[in-house]
């Protein structure tokens, strides 16, 4: 799912940019991980609750063999980081760090690995659970914001555990 908002123009970010995350991981999907031990089955490759965030996307890119917190930016040409290094962000009390890759298709994007491999959850829908769960956690509703689910906000590791406190 694809958050959107009705208020977008031409000067707006292209959220083709995420349908082009996902088509990319199917291929990879298909061409170059099809035949890894590591890949899960019953989990296909999906982008789930991209958002606009900073001068990208922010959203989870679920694949058979990871789930990771995926940062693309709106141009394709950007390159902010090198590529390998590490960045950390701030999603209320909690850091997070990324790490900046590069594809010829997408060009430069970073990743907050959740889970590699997959081994906590065995079916697509379990997966689309926990991202949205995630996301919810990470960047909660501005209008339902208070400073109690703020200082809530838990850990990515907490939050696959099972620790929702």
């Amino acid at each position: 799912m694809i958050k959107s908002s009705s208020t977008q123009s031409a000067t707006q970010p292209q959220w083709h940019r995420v349908s082009q995350l996902q088509q990319r991981f199917h291929t990879i999907a298909k061409q170059t991980m099809v035949d890894l031990p590591l890949n899960r089955d019953g989990i296909v490759v999906e982008a789930l609750s991209f958002t606009v965030w900073q001068d990208g996307f922010l959203g989870i890119l679920i694949t058979p063999w990871t789930m990771n917190l995926t940062y693309l930016p709106h141009d394709v040409q950007a390159q902010t980081h090198a590529i390998g290094t590490k960045q950390r962000y701030q999603f209320g009390e909690n850091s997070l760090e990324f790490i900046t890759t590069y594809d010829d298709e997408l060009g430069q994007y970073q990743v907050c690995s959740l889970e590699s491999p997959i081994v906590s959850f065995s079916t697509q829908a379990e997966a689309k659970l926990i991202a949205k769960m995630i996301m919810d956690n990470l960047l909660p509703n501005p209008q339902q914001t208070t400073e109690k689910n703020v200082n809530n906000l838990v850990s990515r590791r907490a939050f696959l555990r099972g620790k929702l406190s």
